[in-house]
């Protein structure tokens, strides 16, 4: 890539179906066009069963899309194990209704991803789980099982766990329900700390997709936002980026 061409983009979707989870033959979006750009935050809203869970898993890689092609940081999906696991490090995933290992402690929970994909060995991984909980103020329940921790700390746990492997990209589905406000408030200074690279505990900017029920929570630098419904995902506003590079028509329907 020379100095005059763009980085690839982190995510990009051509002519893509996303099917249902729980039905794959049923198609819940069609002709998908989209460009997720290095430092973009995107708002993912619509009605309940339109399929934001299903597009966030198809844009994680981790539900193959009816048709259409993806691609993640300028390359087509892997063929290989090896290009799959390392794939996998460069996303995070965090569910709505995550569950961590039972059985572990938090600390080996958190200690598993980056044990298994066998990173930076000058950096235990004793060293790496304890930065990550005083990062997420889960010290106290490092030795605790999940179960014991109350309903909102286990999906802090869950971000935990996905922030181990320091991903470039990181997708959340529907992070702020049912939290009270200081927790929600906690979220919205982490995300935008991720965001904005100053996050204690991975040393970079992370590029954020999230799905929300509540778009104006998200007033946010370099924001995107799209609205899925009735099949179709509609692009409402454009990131800073995208408009930069694309200029005043890259709005609408489907925009790249």
């Amino acid at each position: 890539m020379t100095p005059s061409e763009p980085s690839p983009a982190v995510l990009e979707m051509e002519d893509v179906a996303v099917a249902s989870f729980h039905a794959p033959n049923r198609v819940m979006l069609r002709d998908v066009n989209w460009r997720v750009n290095s430092g973009e935050f995107w708002i993912l809203s619509g009605p309940h069963g339109s399929g934001r869970t299903d597009f966030l898993l198809t844009a994680a890689g981790l539900l193959p899309p009816r048709a259409g092609r993806i691609r993640w940081f300028g390359q087509p999906p892997p063929q290989t194990e090896n290009g799959r696991q390392a794939l996998r490090r460069k996303i995070g995933f965090v569910f709505e209704q995550g569950h961590l290992f039972s059985d572990l402690t938090l600390a080996e929970n958190l200690a598993l991803p980056y044990e298994y994909h066998g990173l930076d060995r000058n950096v235990p991984a004793e060293t790496r789980v304890k930065q990550m909980l005083e990062a997420t103020h889960l010290s106290p329940w490092a030795q605790a099982r999940p179960a014991s921790l109350p309903v909102a700390w286990q999906r802090r746990a869950l971000l935990a766990r996905a922030l181990m492997l320091q991903p470039r990209l990181l997708l959340l589905d529907c992070p702020l329900r049912g939290l009270d406000r200081h927790h929600a408030e906690w979220w919205h200074r982490t995300l935008l700390a991720l965001h904005a690279g100053t996050f204690p505990a991975v040393p970079h900017p992370l590029t954020l997709i999230l799905t929300t029920e509540d778009p104006p929570a998200w007033l946010v630098p370099n924001r995107g936002e799209a609205w899925l419904e009735s099949g179709a995902f509609r692009v409402l506003a454009m990131p800073e980026t995208t408009r930069a590079r694309s200029g005043p028509e890259a709005t609408g329907e489907n925009a790249r």
